[in-house]
């Protein structure tokens, strides 16, 4: 079986430092290190999503919009 990866990459804003395993004092000053879990904007990847597969994400198959 063969499953086909599509990968795309957008400029994006980071909100905010959510976990970092050194130390939660680099959270709490939100400081950007390596291995550092972010949260970042989605609006360019669901952009993306919606004009590739011309389907909103976040609905169901059979929902009305």
């Amino acid at each position: 079986m063969f499953i086909r990866l599509i990968s795309c990459t957008h400029k994006t804003r980071i909100i905010d430092v959510v976990y970092n395993a050194s130390n939660s004092e680099l959270v709490r000053t939100k400081t950007l290190v390596k291995n550092c879990i972010v949260l970042v904007d989605s609006l360019p990847f669901r952009q993306w999503y919606e004009a590739h597969y011309a389907s909103p994400m976040g609905c169901k198959k059979g929902a009305k919009l």
